[in-house]
């Protein structure tokens, strides 16, 4: 079985329904197919952690990887980390029985397999403790551990000093040759690069992570802008978002995919790998596009504090003091609690959002690096910005930091 992951390449959906007592294919290349019965790889898979026989330690994914499209982006540090040759190689198996997003999953092939169970099944092989299990939240390498966020960052800092600016991670051209069977007439007018994609945050959430949404009403100007100059614009998120229409009375060239009838996984990574950019905020979708190339412009970020070393602009929350009345410098910011958490405001301290303009601003300046086709322009910007502490491994929107250098000087 082992010796199988190891010498095919494998599917995504490898295994379907791994409790149920039929049989299952395993979605290898057309000329192979391997049928096992369900109950005998359930045995395999324990018996994976203690065969003497396996070349390579094996090492399991907890299903709260899958649970969220942001949180299968987070599965792109450990294929990272390997290429830069900082963690040993190991056979990745993720387990779930629900998965966000599958055609992501399926971009992801080449690194892991993923395995479906039964939702019992499950949650028996993760209450017994049958297999050691590798959860979100710490990762070990070499003799430290790192937060997810930190590991993140120090994989994308590695895997691009090894492989240049150019090299991604995942092929957006795949989904290009997937995407003709999706039968949709938006996507006949939304052709790679001739689009952008806006995601803003906008739910029903706790008073500890509302910071964490957005007004779109903010980003019409932006909008707008963008509709003068003929590219398309598509809106992604769910039902329960405000409609684009009741913000924009002229709808020419926009496509509201958030309250689209239609929805279909393989639209919602197409809309973030082939985008000419894409606006995001606080929210998991911000981290897809960077491992297709995809720039994005990352507003209204809420964690100053835990930095995410992204393809393109951040423009970041300020911070006001409601006692003096004053924005706090870049080095009294990380000192703030707001700067590591989502709440609107916390003691004395509250946030400042982005403005129209500075949104408006942040999507021309990306626009304008397309047309002059200098779109890594942000990774010279980030040696030129200078901070007072340890800058952030973000680069800011240029116009922002130049409209604030005395925040991120002083």
């Amino acid at each position: 079985y082992i010796r199988a992951f190891r010498s095919i390449k494998l599917h995504p959906s490898l295994l379907s329904e791994l409790a149920n007592k039929s049989y299952d294919k395993f979605g290898f290349a057309e000329s192979q197919k391997l049928l096992c019965e369900s109950e005998k790889i359930q045995s395999s898979l324990r018996k994976l952690v203690v065969e003497k026989q396996i070349g390579e330690p094996v090492l399991f994914f907890d299903p709260g990887y899958v649970s969220a499209i942001g949180h299968i982006a987070l599965l792109t540090t450990f294929s990272k980390l390997e290429k830069a040759n900082m963690v040993n190689r190991k056979q990745k198996v993720v387990l779930y029985n629900q998965a966000a997003n599958i055609e992501y999953l399926n971009s992801l092939s080449d690194f892991y397999t993923f395995i479906k169970l039964r939702n019992e099944e499950l949650e028996g092989i993760l209450r017994r403790n049958l297999l050691p299990i590798q959860r979100m939240g710490a990762v070990e390498v070499g003799d430290q551990i790192l937060n997810d966020y930190l590991a993140q960052n120090l994989a994308e800092k590695e895997f691009r000093k090894l492989y240049g600016i150019e090299q991604h991670l995942l092929d957006s051209a795949l989904i290009l040759e997937s995407i003709s069977r999706v039968n949709h007439p938006e996507i006949l007018t939304a052709h790679p690069g001739n689009f952008v994609t806006f995601h803003i945050r906008s739910a029903k959430t706790s008073r500890d992570r509302s910071a964490n949404n957005a007004q779109i009403r903010d980003y019409i100007p932006a909008v707008k802008f963008l509709q003068s100059i003929g590219m398309k614009v598509v809106f992604l998120g769910h039902q329960g978002m405000p409609r684009i229409s009741d913000f924009l009375t002229d709808m020419n060239h926009i496509w509201d995919y958030a309250h689209d009838s239609r929805k279909d996984p393989l639209i919602d990574l197409y809309l973030l790998s082939n985008a000419a950019f894409v606006v995001n905020t606080a929210s998991g979708p911000v981290f897809v596009s960077n491992d297709f190339g995809v720039p994005i412009l990352y507003t209204n970020q809420v964690h100053i504090g835990m930095n995410f070393d992204l393809r393109g602009y951040v423009i970041p929350h300020l911070i006001l003091s409601k006692k003096s009345g004053k924005l706090l410098s870049y080095s009294e910011m990380l000192n703030t609690s707001l700067a590591w958490n989502s709440n609107e405001e916390l003691d004395d301290f509250v946030r400042v959002k982005n403005s129209k303009e500075d949104i408006l601003l942040g999507v021309k300046c990306i626009v304008r690096e397309i047309q002059e086709n200098k779109i890594n322009n942000w990774f010279t910007s980030r040696e030129d910005q200078k901070f007072s502490q340890n800058g952030p491994s973000m680069t800011i929107e240029p116009d922002f930091y130049s409209r604030n250098r005395q925040i991120f000087t002083q």
